[in-house]
Formats: C-alpha cells, sequence, structure tokens
C-alpha cells in the first residue's frame, strides 16, 4: 500500500489545449527554479466499479480497473483527508492480465471485495463510469523538492448508453516525500494567483463523473426483447397488408406502386424508430429539438411514400419532401448551436 498526496485544479474554460498549459506550467516551474524531466503521455482508460447505491463513493473509496500501454491494472484508493484542493489517499495497486481482468468481471468483483470491502458483501457490483484521459506528464524538482505534475485532457462516458461528456481539464500536482508534501500547499495556491482561469478543485474524477451520471435522463435504455420485436413487426405488416388492400379495392393504381409506396412508408417509421436505440445515434435522445425532428422525419417520410403512390398528388408531395428535409436540417442545425446540448456529448 502506498499514500498517495495530491493537489488538483481545473480550469474554468473549455478553450484551452494540453499543450497551452503544459508551456505556461513549465514556464512557470522554470521561473521557480524547478528542474523539468520524464516528459511523456500516456492515454489511460478507467473503468470504474461500485454497487448500485455507490457504496464505496459514499465511504471515500474507488474501484477501478485502469488500461494504458502497459496493461491493465486494479487499483483501490481510500481516502484518508481532504483540505481544498488536496486529497491524501491510501492505494494498493496489481499488474493485471486481460484473462485475470476478464475473470474479475465474471465474478462480480467478489474476490476483491471479500478481501478489501467486507460491508458491502453480497451486494452486486456493476460497471459505473469510464473516464478516457489524455495525460501528459513531468517532473519538476528543485532541492529537497520533488513533484509529479499530471495535465489531464478528459472525457466521461456512461457505460450503459454511451453517452459522453465534452472533455474537461485537470492538473494534478503529486508530492513524491513528506517534505515536498509539506510545501504542496505553497504550490497549488500559486498556480490560481498567476493563473485565475485555474481553481482549486476538492473533487476526483470519479466524484465529478458520478455527477455528470446522475444529470443524465433518468430512463435507462433497454434492448427491445424478442417477443416485442416480433409483435411490431408482424403488427407493420398487418397495417401494410390492409392499406394495400384497401387502395387496390378502391383506386385504380397499380399494385406495385401501392407496394412501393406502403414499403417505403413502413421502412422510413422502422429506421425513425430504430435508429436511436443504436449507441451511435444516441445523441437523437437528447437533442433540444428531438420533437421537431421527429415530426419533421414522419412529414418527409409520408410525403415521399404519398409521391409514389398517387400521380395526381405527386407535385404537391414533392414540395412537402422539400420541406420536410428543411425542416430536419434546421432541426438539427439548431440543436448543435444549443449549449446544453453541447454538455451532453463530446464535442472535440
Amino acid at each position: 500500500m502506498t499514500i498517495n498526496a495530491q493537489a488538483r485544479l481545473y480550469s474554468k474554460f473549455f478553450y484551452h489545449s494540453p499543450n497551452e498549459i503544459l508551456k505556461r506550467l513549465k514556464t512557470l516551474f522554470q521561473f521557480s527554479n524547478f528542474k523539468i524531466s520524464g516528459e511523456t503521455q500516456v492515454i489511460i482508460t478507467d473503468e470504474y466499479f461500485d454497487t448500485d447505491e455507490k457504496s464505496l463513493l459514499k465511504s471515500n473509496s474507488s474501484l477501478r480497473v485502469r488500461k494504458n500501454n502497459n496493461g491493465y491494472f486494479l487499483i483501490i484508493k481510500e481516502s484518508k483527508k481532504r483540505k481544498v484542493g488536496t486529497i491524501t489517499r491510501n492505494v494498493i495497486e496489481n499488474k493485471l492480465s486481460e484473462k485475470e481482468y476478464d475473470n474479475l468481471k465474471h465474478e462480480k468483483f467478489n474476490s476483491i471485495i471479500n478481501k478489501n470491502f467486507i460491508e458491502i458483501i453480497g451486494f452486486d457490483i456493476i460497471h459505473i463510469v469510464t473516464i478516457i484521459n489524455n495525460r501528459n506528464i513531468f517532473f519538476i524538482k528543485k532541492d529537497d523538492e520533488e513533484y509529479k505534475i499530471m495535465v489531464d485532457y478528459f472525457h466521461i462516458e456512461e457505460p450503459l448508453n454511451k453517452i459522453v461528456s465534452k472533455s474537461q481539464m485537470e492538473i494534478e500536482i503529486q508530492a513524491s516525500d513528506g517534505t515536498s508534501l509539506k510545501k504542496l500547499d505553497t504550490i497549488k495556491i500559486k498556480i490560481p494567483e498567476i493563473y485565475p482561469e485555474f481553481i482549486l478543485k476538492n473533487e476526483t474524477k470519479y466524484e465529478s463523473s458520478i455527477k455528470f451520471i446522475e444529470n443524465l435522463p433518468k430512463t435507462r435504455k433497454k434492448k427491445d426483447s424478442p417477443l416485442k420485436i416480433l409483435i411490431y413487426t408482424t403488427s407493420l405488416i398487418i397495417i401494410m397488408l390492409i392499406i394495400i388492400i384497401n387502395l387496390k379495392v378502391f383506386t385504380n393504381i397499380s399494385i406495385s406502386k401501392i407496394i412501393t409506396g406502403i414499403s417505403v412508408l413502413t421502412l422510413g417509421l422502422s429506421i425513425l424508430y430504430y435508429i436511436p436505440k443504436l449507441f451511435f445515434c444516441n445523441w437523437i435522445n437528447y437533442h433540444p429539438n428531438k420533437l421537431g425532428l421527429y415530426i419533421a422525419s414522419v412529414i418527409f417520410i409520408i410525403a415521399v411514400s404519398t409521391a409514389i403512390i398517387f400521380d395526381k398528388m405527386r407535385e404537391k408531395a414533392l414540395w412537402t419532401v422539400a420541406f420536410g428535409v428543411l425542416s430536419v436540417i434546421l432541426q438539427l442545425i439548431g440543436g448543435f448551436n444549443n449549449i446544453g446540448f453541447e454538455d451532453k456529448m463530446k464535442k472535440n
């Protein structure tokens, strides 16, 4: 077990690039006579696990598996003490093979819980959140002080619906020993004094990610059962046949036009129903103009099928098609320019 003491700051703005922040921090430390060494960059994927009630979070602990260029690592953290901008924690870290990680997920981390978190034995452990982090690292040293500086550019991903947050910027300053820890407060206060766009942060990434998750709509998407899909498909076929028979009986329209038009209508409405359920189209569910998008899309689909079936109504239907297309485009543009929508989607 190791003791990890870190100061945390985050940017109040989102327009800074990691390279810009790195350059400014290095300039500041060099001005303060620190020597800089060991610059590296790594992509980190952290998967956090907890009970559905967030029992570990409530006890100031965390259970995560980290994946980076060196493999998989099981990391358990327990907060010892906090003050504004600084968190001191006990850390247990063990390297895993991919097979060991798969086994842990299969057993729902029971072996880890039984050994380290006896208070939640018997509770189901689930994948709560994923944090994907582009981390830039360097070290600074002056006399008997030594620190590890990490500039993190990360986003949060809700694992079930694949909803992604806007990217965020965080600076972590980790003291390497007791001497450095005593002077950590001075460094963490100096950075916001010189760069006021940064403020001290008194929460971990995991705690921030839970706030993001809890602010999402409460309904969690579930896959449709085979029975539901069968009922939906059968109902569509029956309705389609009824419309075809009625159109053929009461009009002189050719059966090929009727079948083509109704098929386009059925296919279009089916696509409209199933597209939001695909993870890469999940943004539709959180689009501020969702209702307008659906209405405009339905108008477009009906107009296309009408133009195919009815020759006499084709010109009017085509104008309606043009109106539907324009409406969809305007709804999309309006939503993508909406700040609230951007907060729910990754914008890199």
